[in-house]
């Protein structure tokens, strides 16, 4: 949706790329597709997107900390496992995509960390209450910047929507504005970056 909207260049997009049909994995192009398509709700966006895959496959790998042209195994792996990067200081929010969407099981992985710990406020494309897990474990949210009433939403398209609703709202601001919002949370931010140390 964001190469659609044309918002891909307002920010940092990290995409593992496809892996090989042949390796038969579960990123493989057709594997996302036929997900997406089963997807409660999604088969819409299954099948608008679809023709922008040839476009986001010809990106290849783009992770933080990876140069490009640098994706062999091992630095793949010292860039998936950074904890500084030099992205976070170069954009205002960030979006975790979490690994699931279900409404049945509710937990968070380690995706929301590096946000945290980089002094970044997010949103999160997950299961409900992901935000409601992380305030449990003692971290603090933003509800400052976001309107984080779709971390209460439990069918999937509507909580995905509303995330997406807030992800162009935020990318309509101009550079004054979000920094601003982001002064605001400045002491959430230390706090949550403190806490995760």
């Amino acid at each position: 949706r964001l190469m659609r909207d044309g918002l891909l260049d307002r920010g940092w997009v990290s995409f593992g790329g496809f892996q090989r049909e042949s390796e038969g994995g579960k990123l493989t192009r057709s594997r996302v597709v036929q997900e997406l398509c089963v997807l409660r709700g999604f088969a819409d966006d299954a099948a608008g997107l679809t023709p922008l895959l040839d476009r986001l496959e010809a990106m290849g790998p783009v992770l933080f900390g990876l140069e490009p042209g640098n994706e062999d195994g091992f630095q793949r792996k010292l860039a998936l496992t950074a904890d500084a990067l030099p992205e976070y200081a170069d954009s205002w929010f960030s979006v975790v995509v979490e690994t699931e969407m279900s409404a049945s099981v509710r937990r968070v992985t380690e995706k929301p960390l590096k946000p945290l710990l980089n002094l970044h406020p997010f949103l999160v494309i997950g299961n409900p209450e992901s935000l409601k897990l992380l305030r449990g474990y003692g971290f603090e949210t933003f509800s400052e910047v976001f309107d984080e009433r779709y971390d209460e939403e439990p069918d999937a398209r509507r909580r995905f929507d509303m995330v997406y609703d807030q992800v162009v709202r935020l990318c309509a601001l101009d550079e004054a504005e979000l920094a601003r919002l982001t002064a605001k949370v400045s002491e959430v931010l230390s706090f949550n970056a403190c806490w995760g140390l």
